[in-house]
């Protein structure tokens, strides 16, 4: 089981239900919140695979991806909150979720390839709609 799922469950289990909320949505709400964190650690680690580059190219991708990776950061901090949990919280899942990832590609950032194929195009919805998720999850749970 990958750190990031413990320390979930750990969350899910010592932390307090928001109020009227079911065990189902909880979960969604719980997993949108994973998907955000770990975005938030994909475009940090893609940056800082292309930060040392020369390239004219390659800084823009760095800073898109800075850029993306601190929208993101947001965001699971905005839904975590929802779920009950404090910016603490995040930043434990965002660590464990981030040497999850650099385990995947072996602790080398030239393996980025592996991450960019699996969660690209994930990330990228996840930036061009996140502000809408919150705002539904805030609907949702009537926050």
């Amino acid at each position: 089981m990958p750190t990031w799922t413990k320390l979930l469950a750990l969350a899910l289990s010592t932390g307090a239900l928001v109020a009227g909320c079911t065990d189902a949505t909880q979960a969604a709400l719980n997993d949108e919140w994973q998907q955000m964190a770990r975005c938030s650690a994909y475009y940090s680690l893609r940056a800082e695979s292309v930060q040392g580059s020369r390239t004219a190219a390659d800084r823009r991708t760095a800073d898109t991806a800075r850029a993306d990776a601190a929208l993101t950061y947001r965001y699971s901090h905005e839904l975590g909150r929802h779920g009950g949990h404090g910016l603490t919280d995040t930043d434990t899942a965002l660590r464990k979720i981030s040497d999850d990832l650099r385990h995947t590609i072996d602790a080398d950032l030239s393996n980025i390839g592996r991450l960019r194929t699996r969660y690209e195009d994930e990330c990228t919805t996840i930036v061009t709609e996140g502000q809408a998720r919150i705002e539904y999850w805030s609907a949702e749970l009537d926050d």
